[in-house]
C-alpha cells in the first residue's frame, strides 16, 4: 500500500488537481519514488513489509537481519529443513535492532527467514514529506527550475543549487522534504547509503 494515495496529493496539494497536467500515475510513480528513498535513507519501512532472506549462522553468535523493527519471524529453515512452530519460538529476536539467535545454530548453517518489518503506518511528518516531494518533483518536471536554491552571487552570476547529498543529510536535494526527513529517527548503519 502507498503512503499516500493520488487523491489524497491531490487534496493536500490543489494545484496539482488536473489529472491530464499531472496523471494519477505520475503521482503514484512518485510516492512510490519517495517510498524508496526516505525508507533506505531512514533504514526502516514504515508500513508492514514481508521478506525472506538467506544467511550463514554460526553457533553462539547473532544474525543480523537486514531490517530494524522486526515484527515477527514467520518462517525459517536450516540447511533446507524447515523449523516447525515449537522450533520457530526458540529463535530469539532483538525486533528493535533485526537480531536473531538460537541454539539451533549447530555448525556454520544456511539459514533462511521469512520475517516481516516495519512500523505499523508512516507519521504525518513522512505523509507531508512524501506530498511535498511529490508536488517538487511534479512542478519541477514542468518548469525551468528544477531544484531548491542554496546560494546565489547576483554580481558573479554565480547559482547553486540544492541536489541529493546523503552525507550532507539531503537524501532528495529538496529542501523541506530532507528537513522532514531529518527529524525523524534514523536506523541504518553510519557511512551506508
Amino acid at each position: 500500500m502507498a503512503y499516500v494515495s493520488a487523491a489524497t496529493v491531490r487534496s493536500r496539494v490543489p494545484q496539482l488537481a488536473n489529472t491530464t497536467t499531472y496523471p494519477t500515475a505520475e503521482l503514484d510513480r512518485l510516492v512510490d519514488e519517495f517510498t524508496e528513498i526516505a525508507e533506505r535513507y531512514l533504514g526502516v519501512a514504515y508500513e508492514p513489509r514481508t521478506v525472506t532472506a538467506e544467511q550463514v549462522v554460526r553457533p553462539n553468535r547473532l544474525v543480523k537481519l537486514a531490517h530494524t523493527q522486526v515484527r515477527s519471524v514467520t518462517a525459517a529453515t536450516v540447511d533446507g529443513v524447515a523449523l516447525d512452530a515449537g522450533e520457530l519460538t526458540d529463535i530469539v529476536v532483538d525486533l528493535l535492532t533485526g537480531t536473531v539467535a538460537s541454539s539451533r545454530w549447530t555448525g556454520s548453517d544456511v539459514a533462511t527467514f521469512t520475517y516481516s518489518h516495519g512500523y505499523d503506518a508512516p507519521t504525518e511528518t513522512l505523509l507531508r514529506a512524501c506530498t511535498e516531494y511529490v508536488r517538487s518533483v511534479a512542478f519541477a518536471d514542468r518548469s525551468g527550475q528544477s531544484r531548491d536554491v542554496i546560494a546565489q552571487s547576483m554580481d558573479g552570476s554565480f547559482t547553486r543549487y540544492s541536489t541529493p547529498d546523503w552525507n550532507r543529510g539531503r537524501p532528495t536535494g529538496f529542501l523541506e522534504v530532507d528537513r522532514m526527513l531529518n527529524s525523524l529517527p534514523v536506523f541504518r548503519p553510519a557511512g551506508i547509503a
